[in-house]
């Protein structure tokens, strides 16, 4: 018998972790999941670990990986294509999760879902702890921390973060067979699917502890501050340089920012509304253009960050392109 919720997890070398991550979801304090694993071809015992996991719990599957290397992206996207369920969340082999994290993020999911019509893709996210590598507090965003989601600001800049995430099973199977190499990320695809079609929420509550280490496929973002050593001052200016080439880097023509939103357009045109394509059209003009196209862009869609001054200096980049 199926669990409501699949939890689906991507290893890589994982042994350092792994087991503390593991144990977190079984100490969790609602038990209708199970736990899908796909091992990306690790080199180290990660895979032992796992079968001695699946031998114990009923609950815990191994996913057939035909001895291929997909990299995280990849392995994500096809454990949702393989793995059947209500609902889904996602898990890093290297974090905690806290007691609450899949009860809390279920009751908000059926909330929403209660809120919007039937079947409506729906994406829940919620708040974290960053830590070091021995779970000490670093950094917990406000629980304050304004979430944008609308399209526009959703498509510049990611503010959902996979591990933190719960899909149901509409907005899976609006994923289909999308094409991995056109996609920044699978968190951030699913939240265009959420923000396009249907709805996404945000859990202000701590869920997890996010751990930073130097084997994270993905960091944290730090916003405008930069998260090193030295003066308040000295920090910030270090973050402006960051952002400032971020943007640099993403807000053109061939950026995986451009490519993301084009092929967004493309995959899901029978779908669009008119007001969609439009905003669509605006923002992948807007960010693949010059001047005149990124002040369009600022005045007609008004994209945000959670980081105010972050904001200011993408606005600059996409009028001084």
């Amino acid at each position: 018998m199926k669990a409501e919720v699949a939890i689906l997890m991507s290893t890589y070398n994982g042994l350092k972790y792994l087991k503390d991550q593991i144990n977190s979801i079984l100490a969790q304090d609602y038990k209708e999941w199970d736990l899908y694993i796909r091992d990306d071809v690790s080199s180290d015992d990660t895979i032992s670990i796992l079968r001695d996991y699946e031998k114990k719990y009923t609950n815990i599957h191994i996913v057939e990986n035909n001895n291929t290397n997909l990299g995280a992206k990849k392995s994500f996207l096809e454990l949702t294509r393989v793995v059947n369920a209500k609902y889904y969340m996602f898990s890093d082999q290297d974090d905690f999760w806290l007691p609450q994290k899949v009860s809390a993020t279920l009751k908000l999911m059926k909330s929403a879902e209660r809120k919007g019509s039937n079947d409506i893709p729906v994406l829940v996210h919620t708040n974290y702890r960053i830590v070091d590598s021995k779970l000490n507090e670093l950094r917990t965003p406000p629980a304050s921390f304004k979430d944008y989601t609308d399209l526009s600001s959703l498509a510049i800049n990611n503010s959902i973060t996979g591990c933190t995430m719960m899909i149901n099973d509409t907005l899976k199977q609006m994923i289909g067979n999308v094409n991995a190499e056109e996609v920044g990320m699978h968190d951030w695809w699913f939240g265009l699917i959420a923000s396009c079609f249907g709805i996404v929420e945000y859990l202000p509550q701590v869920t997890i502890l996010y751990r930073q280490h130097e084997g994270n496929v993905v960091g944290a973002n730090t916003g405008l501050a930069d998260s090193g050593s030295g003066s308040k001052v000295g920090r910030i200016l270090r973050g402006i340089k960051k952002n400032m080439r971020y943007y640099r880097k993403e807000l053109r023509h061939g950026s995986m920012t451009a490519q993301q939103v084009h092929y967004f357009q493309e995959y899901y045109a029978k779908l669009l509304t008119v007001d969609k394509e439009k905003e669509l059209g605006v923002l992948y003009k807007g960010i693949t253009g010059g001047p005149v196209a990124g002040l369009t862009l600022i005045r007609s869609l008004k994209p945000q960050s959670r980081n105010k001054e972050v904001k200011w200096v993408m606005y600059i980049v996409l009028i001084t392109k």
